[in-house]
């Protein structure tokens, strides 16, 4: 088949052709954004129960096919089948708790005045969202946005990565299945060209897009030559500081977690670790032991812990960043003989640990999206400070230590958007999500999110001269 006109998706496990489907005609992409911008009024008109009704159907719809949708992240980028599973769940949890905090998130807020004044600001929605989602975490990503978008009103059109075409397609067809209006929420398989073209559309009045930094600067450039409002969620390079009072029985574990779990493919994963030099040498040897344990092989076993990643081209971009971090004097901690499965001309990359490494290297500025982590020891938290900022990126932190106080201290001087006490590579949705530097524009989860997918729209009611204004008004607002 022509690639020029269909989609293709070729499975990291075997490199087989595992979906095909044939791009938009622009017909289409005309008939689904009209339908999109019809249906706008009247779902937004629809209650608010209503549409979590809706929402918690489809959730549940969704939790019934947790066996095929694991299956079919394994294949589609290579997400060992033992973990795989668990991607549904966590995005039924995240939207769960989203559908919890909606009615107190869009509610109005009054403004107290006399009784011949009544003032509030309602949440309105904006109109058409476009999703444009990465394929990392393909079905949680999607949790940030899709949920708010829809609860505040708006009609959605997620356009998903090519690696993971059958996510945007099962979780389009489980929403209508439980009944959501025709228009309301649709999908497109579309190019990057036919994706700028929609950016660029009136009928598109909010874009949210999560990928890796750099992984599609068309994308990134039509935003910004179009001026769209938007909701960036790029990569990061983040670091967790592990201080001299840490329990490391407890730290390594959970560092390497987040250095690895996904094969380190998360926008949060950690891929710097700065330790107190008292405990350098523990470390190193604690680090090596735990990677050693993982288990590189094809998802689709079920004693695999480590999968390929999710295509050759983000292979071979970790293993160019780490010849040359070698080339430049880095130390390698893992000998890549342990894992006969890595291979140099695929997907599956061994992991590593290197040591020796200096601050202005690209190692230690430019996103890995990989197993790939670097570990440097520091005096003191003046010391971790300064390196952790010394990044053009800033999703979260980790540090651990036993000491609040100190977090508390350090974490106000970190440019970051999030700062974590003795965990990492987390997203609780209760909390405001958003990187800062090149990491991302926006916010997304917690009432932060369905204030940027909503716009702020002020009543002024003034009274006529000598009459008040009902008391049942300010009531009704007040709710």
């Amino acid at each position: 088949m022509d690639q020029d006109i269909h989609l293709t998706t070729y499975s990291p496990i075997d490199n087989s052709l595992y979906v095909e489907r044939p791009f938009a005609e622009p017909r289409q992409i005309t008939a689904i954004v009209d339908r999109l911008h019809n249906a706008q009024q009247g779902w937004r008109s629809l209650a608010l129960p209503e549409k979590i009704q809706l929402c918690i159907a489809a959730l549940t719809r969704l939790q019934s096919q947790q066996h095929e949708i694991a299956e079919e992240i394994c294949w589609q980028i290579g997400r060992p089948i033992t973990h795989a599973g668990e991607e549904i769940r966590t995005f039924t949890e995240r939207c769960s708790y989203l559908l919890q905090i909606a009615e107190e998130s869009l509610a109005p807020l009054p403004i107290s005045g006399d009784t011949t004044l009544i003032r509030y600001i309602k949440r309105v929605p904006l109109g058409t969202v476009l999703i444009i989602s990465g394929c990392h975490y393909p079905y949680l990503n999607l949790a940030n946005t899709l949920i708010p978008a829809l609860l505040a009103g708006n009609t959605v059109l997620l356009c998903h990565s090519h690696q993971a075409p059958l996510c945007a397609e099962r979780l389009i067809a489980a929403f209508k299945e439980e009944g959501i209006p025709d228009g309301v929420l649709e999908y497109l398989h579309i190019t990057t060209d036919q994706t700028c073209e929609l950016i660029a559309s009136n009928q598109i009045d909010y874009v949210c897009y999560t990928d890796q930094y750099g992984a599609n600067p068309a994308i990134r450039q039509q935003l910004a030559a179009s001026a769209k409002p938007c909701y960036l969620e790029l990569s990061g390079k983040d670091p967790a500081y592990i201080r001299h009072d840490a329990d490391l029985n407890y730290t390594v574990p959970q560092v390497m977690d987040g250095a690895f779990y996904n094969a380190g493919q998360s926008n949060c994963a950690v891929e710097r670790i700065y330790v107190h030099h008292t405990l350098y040498k523990a470390v190193q040897e604690k680090v090596s032991r735990w990677v050693k344990q993982l288990v590189l092989d094809r998802p689709d076993l079920p004693e695999t812990t480590l999968g390929p990643l999710v295509n050759q081209t983000a292979a071979n971009h970790v293993r160019n960043q780490l010849k040359l971090a070698l080339k430049q004097g880095a130390t390698p901690l893992i000998d890549p003989n342990h894992f006969q499965n890595a291979a140099p001309h695929s997907p599956y990359v061994a992991p590593q640990v290197i040591t020796n490494v200096r601050q202005s290297m690209a190692i230690m500025q430019q996103p890995t999206q990989g197993p790939l982590v670097t570990i440097t020891p520091v005096n003191y938290d003046a010391e971790a400070i300064a390196l952790m900022n010394d990044c053009q990126f800033g999703c979260s932190a980790g540090i651990f230590t036993e000491d609040i106080e100190s977090v508390e201290l350090i974490g106000e001087r970190l440019n970051t958007g999030t700062i974590y006490m003795n965990r990492c590579d987390l997203v609780d949705p209760a909390l405001s999500w958003r990187g800062c530097k090149q990491s991302g524009i926006g916010s997304s989860l917690s009432r932060t999110g369905f204030d940027q997918l909503t716009r702020p729209k002020s009543f002024y009611l003034q009274a006529a001269s000598g009459s008040k204004t009902s008391g049942h008004w300010m009531l009704k607002v007040a709710n």
